[in-house]
């Protein structure tokens, strides 16, 4: 019986398909694990600004326990590995970056601070979308579309907008990662 033969074309052939199993499959993974932290800070955004819409000093509050907890679960869900400090990381320099332009700001227009942090935290998305995979290029841009029709459709309700729309976006995107 004459053993089966495959040349070097379709070897590296065979081998690119493995490849690129290995490579979609590691990207649903990831997608899959980022599912319930996006979630979480969805929460944050929803709760957080929709406080904020209604009283000043409860949405503080709500912040500062919300970013704290999330950060907490940022954390947990993503340990396991030697490379999983760096999201977790990324998320304490952007708030340090946060909290050190807010010194600098201070109240000078509360409403322009929490936009421009919105645009920041959408723009990170982005960035990592370009090494994790589509879906949170796609959840970037969403949240910097609410942020905008938020900032110049409905100024009055911008809090409001924020929670809803950033949050939602936030929310339903983790949802969607969940399921991959």
């Amino acid at each position: 019986m004459k053993q089966p033969t495959i040349d070097a074309g379709e070897a590296a052939a065979a081998l690119a398909t493995v490849d690129q199993a290995r490579t979609r499959s590691t990207q649903f993974f990831g997608y899959a694990r980022s599912g319930g932290i996006v979630i979480a800070w969805g929460l944050v955004w929803l709760t957080a600004n929709v406080a904020t819409h209604i009283d000043w000093v409860t949405g503080q509050y709500c912040w500062a326990i919300g970013i704290a907890s999330a950060i907490l679960w940022t954390w947990h869900r993503s340990r396991g590995g030697p490379r999983n400090w760096r999201m977790p990381g990324l998320v304490v320099l952007v708030f340090v970056y946060l909290l050190v332009s807010e010194a600098m700001i201070g109240g000078v227009n509360a409403r322009l601070h929490n936009a421009m942090t919105s645009m920041l935290v959408a723009s990170i998305y982005v960035g990592l979308g370009f090494w994790a995979g589509i879906r949170f290029v796609v959840l970037g841009l969403a949240v910097m579309a609410a942020i905008l029709l938020g900032w110049f459709v409905f100024p009055a309700w911008l809090y409001l907008w924020l929670g809803l729309g950033g949050g939602g976006a936030l929310i339903i995107t983790g949802l969607w990662l969940r399921r991959a």
